[in-house]
Formats: structure tokens, C-alpha cells, sequence
């Protein structure tokens, strides 16, 4: 499946309802929901069988229907949307579900300290269900009541975490299989086991039940997405304006249709009464189709059961520009020359949050107006002419033979601080690379003088470096662009008269 066949203009519209709330649905009227969505030129939805309270809204035999509900709402979205010709998706909370895990703390999962409730975190994670306990089961069968009542168009599984469980079922699991529980590596492979296991048995539900409808599994690896990739990315909701350019560089190396899931709310899901500017969502979106995805928009439907008008007024406005755009976006591929190597990202992509490293190459490049994609190390490599690794890239045996590869066929390759080390992160992996490691910059701070090559807009001067890098000496034969000047002292050493709070340069130390 191409993106010129995929969706192009969706809504993620979220309904996770408070038990208190008595009136549930009261509002509703399929007509003019699907009316309204029509109207705003969405194409795709995702509407909700089961919320993170763990509340369903049709009238399920295996789960627990919301106390307040007023009348059904799954069933009558999907049947007006269809006659609109707006696809629709499922959506079932996998990692919560707050009202099962009241009922049956047994399938809740126990973190090592033996607790079900971190109440230390709140929001909505303090508690997880494990998939490895009746949950799983549980789950599959409300799915499959789902899918044989209603002839969705996809099912989307939200808040797949993988983080251990000590309960005893996945202790005995690991027990089984030879791992050791009091190794959190071994712990955290095993809920991986746990995890595909689940995955596997979700397929083979649809494939038998409705083959051929997208299925998604959101929290979980670009890779392993059966059908699509949707990239949660509210820039204001904790994501942030660094995360999207990257994510999406390296959703697009991956064969996969995919688009990108920003949101209307000031804060994050949830903000009822958030609304962005038009331009700022309208950003998202340009974001989006001009690295060849298409656009998604998460909302919160009030727990009525009416579409706000001003919400959708908004979506209809820059889903217009949108339209007006697909002559030359849809089909679209991206033909980049350079790519950012980093092997990590393909484990967890949504906790990109803390990939500076990825982000600060991204944003470099993209302020040179250089055109890029972004790789893990599963990735073909031939087709680029420059490869960059940013800061701590380790290369095993595989990515190191991909990169001599790329070397040899005459590629260049620009790795930063400690990237490019061995296993052992003792030496650089590559033979002839034009630098020797000597382990972890011992000057603090440190400060650089750039040489005339590439001194253009840098003052003549030492400028600082405020967070200690990886100490080099140059091979010989390597060309050298600055020069690293070290400090007096240390800063924050205490002589028991004196903290060294002023570290002027004192000298060039001889290494770049």
C-alpha cells in the first residue's frame, strides 16, 4: 500500500469518560456526527469500542458498558460514517483499562517492588494491565465481539508499555524459558515475549475475522505495525517541535503508508477547552505531506456525544488547504542523499522524547536546507552518499560491515562525539578513522578555536563548550578544523578555600 491509497485527511477522536459523568451520549445523533466529519473533509476515523477507564460504548457481552451511557454510540458512527464514505477504526485501550484493573487486580501489572499502584506518578499510568494474565484473553475477546459485530475498517490498540511484570505468572514465564527475573534487561525481553505473543494473536484474530482491515498497535515499534504507522506527535502536549521531523524521516524509510497524528488542544489530550491557531495546526499538517505522510488530528468528543462546531470548523480549514495540495503530494517519495544513522530508535519510537542527539543532527540539517532520512541499523544504507552518526551511535559487527560497505563504495561518513565506538566503547570500530578515542573529555568546561576553513561567523576567540565531549587525538594525516583550549581548573572543584567558579581558557591542549 501506497500513501497516494491511504488516507489522507483523519481524526483521532478520543471519549475516555469519568464514571461520575450520567449522561453519556445524550446528545448524539449519528447524522450529524458523520454530517460533521463529511463537512470537514475527513476521510478517516478512529472512534472508541473501549476506553482507558476501560468502559465500552455498544452494548458488549464481554466487557463493562459505561454506566451513564445514554445509547449506543459504536454502532450507529460506524453505519452513518460508511454511508459518508468515512472509514472507521476501533479503538481499545491494551495498557490501561482502570475498571477491569478495580475488579480483577490479578491482572494487573506488579512492578518489581511488588506494587500495582505508583501512585507517586498519577495521570493515567499508575497502574498497567499485563497482558500476561486473564487481561490478554479478556482483551482478545472483546476485540472479537467488535469484529464480528461491526464491519469496521481497522482496530487501533493504544498504551502498549513494555516494562517488566513480577507477578507470578511472568515469573514462572521467565523461569521457564532459563531468564533471570533480578536482571532488568532479562525482565524487560521477557514482556517483549509477552508482548509479540499478544501481537501474533491480534493478526490471527483479524486475518480470520476480518482480513485486510489496517490494525495498529500504538507505543510499539514502527517495525513491527502490521499494516501503517501513525506518528503521535502533539508538538504543545510533550512532544515537542523537535520530535516530528525526525520521527517522520525515519517512518518513511520503512515501506509503510503513514501519517502523522498532531492534535487540536493547547495542552495535550484532554484539553476539552484548547484550542490551537489555525497556523499552528495547519504547520503540522504541512509538516506531514511535505515528507510524504498524510494528516491525522486528535480530538476529545464531548461525553454528550456532540462534535464541537468550532473544533471542526477549524479541522474543515486546514483540511481544504490540505486537499488543495494533493495533486502534488500524493505519490510523493523522498529522494534524500544523506541519512542519520541511530540504530536505538527502532525499539521505542515514541520514547524519541529524550533522542537529543537524533533531533539536534535533524535540526541541523534542516536549517542547511539538506534533504535526509533517518535509518536504523535494519536499514539499506546504499542508496545515500553521506551517512551521519550522531553522538553515541555503538556499532556492533552487522552495522560496522554496513558501514565499511558504504566507505569503500566511496560514501563519506561523519560521526560525533563518542559515536563510532566499539562494544566495549574503548576504541573507534572503523579502521582508518582518523582519530584515536582517549575516553571521556577530562576538561570541564573546554573551549574550541575554529580554523580559517571553517571560520566563517565564528568569532576569533575561544568559545565554550558547557558539557564535556569525548577526548580525541588527531591520526596522522587528519585534517584539523578547531583546536581545544582547556580551562585553569575544573569548575566545582573545592581546594577547602575556594570553589573554582571562574575557569577562564588557559591554553591550547594540544588535541582537536
Amino acid at each position: 500500500m501506497t500513501n497516494s491509497s491511504f488516507p489522507k485527511r483523519a481524526v483521532h477522536l478520543d471519549f475516555h469518560t469519568m464514571p461520575g459523568v450520567y449522561d453519556v451520549g445524550r446528545d448524539f445523533d449519528p447524522e450529524l456526527f458523520a454530517k460533521t466529519l463529511h463537512e470537514a473533509r475527513i476521510d478517516y476515523i478512529t472512534v472508541f469500542a473501549k476506553c482507558n477507564l476501560g468502559f465500552a460504548y455498544y452494548p458488549t457481552k464481554v466487557g463493562i458498558i459505561h454506566p451513564g451511557l445514554q445509547q449506543e454510540l459504536l454502532g450507529p458512527m460506524v453505519a452513518a460514517c460508511h454511508k459518508y464514505g468515512i472509514q472507521v477504526v476501533a479503538y481499545f485501550n491494551t495498557g490501561l483499562d482502570h475498571e477491569h484493573a478495580l475488579r480483577h487486580r490479578d491482572w494487573c501489572r506488579l512492578n518489581a517492588n511488588g506494587q500495582v499502584y505508583e501512585v507517586h506518578t498519577m495521570g493515567h499510568f499508575f497502574r498497567k494491565m499485563c497482558l500476561n494474565t486473564g487481561w490478554g484473553p479478556h482483551l482478545l475477546a472483546m476485540i472479537e465481539e467488535v469484529l464480528d459485530g461491526y464491519p469496521v475498517d481497522g482496530i487501533f490498540l493504544d498504551c502498549f508499555t513494555v516494562t517488566p511484570c513480577y507477578g507470578v505468572e511472568c515469573l514462572d514465564g521467565m523461569k521457564e524459558l532459563g531468564l533471570n527475573v533480578a536482571d532488568p534487561q532479562q525482565a524487560e525481553a521477557f514482556c517483549w515475549i509477552v508482548t509479540e505473543r499478544f501481537t501474533e494473536k491480534v493478526k490471527q484474530l483479524v486475518q480470520r475475522k476480518r482480513p485486510g482491515i489496517k490494525v495498529y498497535f500504538n507505543g510499539l515499534p514502527y517495525r513491527m505495525q502490521p499494516t501503517h504507522v501513525e506518528l503521535e506527535v502533539l508538538p504543545t502536549g510533550g512532544w515537542g517541535y523537535d520530535y516530528l521531523p525526525w520521527a517522520i524521516r525515519y517512518a518513511r524509510t520503512l515501506g509503510k503508508p503513514y501519517f502523522t497524528m498532531t492534535g487540536r488542544f493547547h495542552m495535550s489530550w484532554g484539553d476539552f477547552g484548547g484550542l490551537r491557531p489555525y497556523q499552528a495546526l495547519l504547520y503540522d499538517c504541512y509538516n506531514s505531506i511535505a515528507n510524504g505522510g498524510t494528516c491525522s488530528v486528535g480530538d476529545h468528543m464531548h461525553p454528550r456525544g456532540r462534535l464541537e462546531p468550532e473544533v471542526y470548523r477549524l479541522i474543515g480549514q486546514v483540511y481544504a488547504r490540505t486537499k488543495e495540495l494533493d495533486p502534488w503530494t500524493e505519490g510523493a517519495r523522498s529522494l534524500a542523499e544523506i541519512a542519520v544513522v541511530a540504530p536505538t530508535i527502532k525499539r521505542h519510537p515514541q520514547s524519541g522524547f529524550e533522542r537529543a542527539s537524533v533531533a539536534g543532527a535533524s535540526r541541523m540539517l534542516m536549517e542547511l536546507k539538506q534533504q535526509f532520512d533517518v535509518c536504523d541499523d535494519e536499514a539499506d544504507l546504499s542508496a545515500y552518499a553521506v551517512l551521519i552518526l550522531p553522538d553515541d551511535v555503538v556499532l556492533d559487527e552487522r552495522l560496522k560491515g554496513k558501514l565499511e560497505a558504504h566507505l569503500a563504495r566511496g560514501g563519506a561518513l561523519i560521526s560525533s562525539a563518542s559515536a563510532g565506538l566499539d562494544a566495549g566503547r574503548s576504541a573507534f570500530a572503523l579502521p582508518g578513522h582518523p582519530a584515536t578515542y582517549e575516553g571521556p573529555e577530562p576538561y570541564d568546561p573546554s573551549f574550541f578555536v575554529a580554523e580559517p576553513e571553517v571560520a566563517r561567523d565564528i568569532p576569533q576567540m575561544p568559545i565554550t563548550i558547557y558539557t564535556p565531549g569525548v577526548a580525541l587525538r588527531a591520526r596522522e594525516g587528519a585534517a584539523i578544523l578547531a583546536r581545544l583550549y582547556k580551562p585553569y581548573f575544573n569548575k566545582g572543584i573545592w581546594d577547602w578555600r575556594h570553589e573554582n567558579m571562574y575557569m577562564p581558557p588557559e591554553a591550547d591542549s594540544g588535541r582537536p
